[in-house]
């Protein structure tokens, strides 16, 4: 989450998008920016509990 911040500043959508990369390698989706926009806006201190979700998931654990 500190690394988003220090990456990306203060822009949400760009933090989504930071996130993604270093996670995924990949851009997020409109419907995954949607999301993660939902979730930071409607949590208390949103962005260690949005990188921790991020890191659950199953794109995160998986090889394709």
């Amino acid at each position: 989450a500190r690394r988003l911040a220090s990456d990306a500043g203060d822009d949400d959508r760009a933090r989504i998008r930071r996130a993604y990369a270093l996670l995924y390698a990949r851009p997020p989706s409109e419907s995954e920016i949607k999301m993660g926009l939902e979730f930071v806006r409607t949590n208390a201190d949103p962005w260690p509990k949005y990188a921790q979700a991020l890191l659950a998931s199953s794109e995160f654990s998986s090889v394709n």
